[in-house]
């Protein structure tokens, strides 16, 4: 059973949270929250955001508690000013969510990728997560020092961080490096911890690693992409699915965690084939690859014109 109350006082910043499963994550928590609550929205979308304060709104009695603010999160200046925004109108911060992103929206092969598309991804993917994380660090050890729980900090992964496969190739890296810094910083966080000599953290990490999740962009994929990776029949998550699986993590998750009907049978055994075998895992993942016609032949296109004179 999840203990919903304990949202009550929480002091939550969340971000990427306009429209999918963070709508529906931010919505739960909005339910929970009490008079000495608060949650800050930032997502770049501001009629969606706008539109999603007003629902939040009406799910409690705390018509002050939910403030937002529409900010495009790409790069460093931004990510900072949302927690300066959330520790001036909440006075600190105990949760952040961290949801914003740019999706997978279907890069098909990588020789097709522009390098300004690379560059974006990777200021919003990594560049301006690693920003905001760092800035809202000493606020989130004060709370969790001050306060008899710890923080914490939720971080939405993907399972293509633990199953590689084409056409996400960025997608991927930004999320796997994430992972990697998280898993660095946690250990951090540790030894701070042994130095201080507290018996408990002051700050808790928690990764999840969604699967696919049956949103709009999603099936855009599937009929506008000229690549992508198919399910072939294997289950996916409903966006409240993923959101109250979301929510629910957000208070009791442990360090890695996996989104619903992410860890399949089979995506079970391609991820322990990854590490034991990953050339054979690579040859059985090629066969969830759904290309269009004529785009292996832009690809040789592409690829040949390097070699003409």
């Amino acid at each position: 059973m999840v203990n919903w109350s304990l949202y009550a006082s929480k002091r939550v910043l969340f971000t990427g949270c306009a429209t999918g499963l963070g709508s529906f994550t931010a919505k739960k928590i909005a339910s929970n929250i009490g008079a000495s609550g608060h949650m800050l929205l930032v997502d770049f979308n501001a009629p969606k955001l706008e539109e999603l304060q007003q629902e939040c709104l009406k799910l409690g009695n705390h018509t002050k508690n939910i403030t937002s603010i529409a900010l495009d999160l790409t790069g460093t200046q931004n990510a900072h000013l949302a927690v300066q925004t959330a520790v001036e109108r909440m006075g600190g911060i105990d949760m952040v969510f961290i949801n914003h992103m740019s999706p997978n929206n279907g890069e098909g092969f990588i020789t097709f990728l522009q390098d300004d598309i690379v560059a974006r991804s990777f200021q919003l993917n990594v560049t301006s997560v690693i920003a905001l994380i760092t800035a809202a660090l000493p606020y989130l050890y004060k709370s969790g020092t001050d306060r008899v729980d710890p923080s914490r900090i939720v971080y939405t992964s993907s399972f293509s961080t633990q199953v590689r496969s084409p056409f996400v190739s960025i997608y991927g890296s930004c999320k796997s490096a994430m992972v990697y810094f998280l898993s660095s910083l946690r250990q951090e966080m540790e030894l701070a911890r042994r130095a201080a000599k507290r018996s408990k953290p002051a700050v808790k990490f928690t990764i999840i690693h969604f699967g696919s999740i049956d949103t709009a962009q999603y099936r855009r994929l599937e009929t506008d992409s000229p690549a992508f990776m198919t399910t072939k029949g294997q289950p996916i998550a409903s966006e409240e699915e993923a959101g109250m699986y979301l929510a629910e993590k957000g208070l009791n998750g442990k360090f890695i965690e996996v989104g619903p009907h992410s860890l399949t049978p089979l995506l079970r055994f391609m991820q322990f084939l990854s590490r034991l075998a990953p050339g054979f895992a690579a040859w059985i993942t090629l066969n969830f690859a759904a290309v269009k016609d004529g785009h292996y032949d832009a690809l040789i296109g592409r690829l040949n014109k390097a070699s003409e004179p």
